[in-house]
């Protein structure tokens, strides 16, 4: 995104400057970042779909999904922490508590993303 492009102060002929909710395609694949919830500038995950009837949903660095999916037929999430895990590594100084708070706040636990995964259609 035009947020990441600045955020890093790169430019490049073969950058491609991708924007939410504007599809994209490469080959077979209809791709489509959608924006997510991040510290960082306009972060986004993406939905890809293929004509031979694959659609994956692809997803980093975001705390939750507002975002309700059906069809989804391959799914790649980073979940980052388990929330009493993270709480005995502060409690026993192997984590920062202002690293942990920092994880808590931008990224997945499991416990977000199995509610994600029962918010959405799995069949």
């Amino acid at each position: 995104t035009a947020g990441t492009q600045r955020a890093m102060d790169f430019e490049s002929h073969r950058l491609c400057t991708i924007k939410a909710k504007q599809e994209l395609r490469i080959g077979t694949w209809s791709i489509l970042p959608f924006d997510i919830e991040h510290d960082a500038n306009e972060p986004v995950a993406f939905l890809l779909q293929s004509t031979l009837g694959y659609k994956v949903l692809y997803v980093t660095d975001t705390k939750y999904l507002k975002y309700k999916f059906n069809g989804i037929t391959h799914m790649m999430l980073e979940v980052n922490y388990i929330y009493e895990q993270m709480q005995e590594n502060i409690k026993n100084g192997s984590v920062h508590s202002t690293l942990a708070n920092r994880i808590m706040e931008s990224h997945f636990s499991l416990e977000h993303a199995i509610g994600m995964l029962k918010a959405n259609d799995l069949t």
